[in-house]
């Protein structure tokens, strides 16, 4: 959790969607991974962006919150989980 809430703030979109798909492996998903664990990832994604806003505004423009990839996008884009 703690290398993903770095790699999203960052706001590169490439390794923040990179390490969502490794904490989604932590968790156990493959191929295209499990109904709860999509739920999980996606909500501990949720939960890092709700600490980002508490933050503030600039904060919120810094990581270019809304840019930040979800779990559909790893989907699209990388495939799913591997195997």
């Amino acid at each position: 959790m703690v290398v993903l809430s770095s790699m999203l703030c960052t706001g590169f979109r490439g390794p923040g969607m990179w390490h969502l798909r490794g904490l989604g492996r932590l968790l156990g998903a493959r191929g295209n991974g499990s109904d709860a664990v999509l739920k999980d990832l996606e909500k501990a994604r949720e939960a890092i962006m709700e600490c980002v806003k508490w933050c503030g505004d600039e904060t919120i423009r810094r990581t270019r919150l809304e840019e930040w990839p979800t779990v559909a996008d790893v989907m699209r884009e990388l495939g799913g989980f591997g195997e």
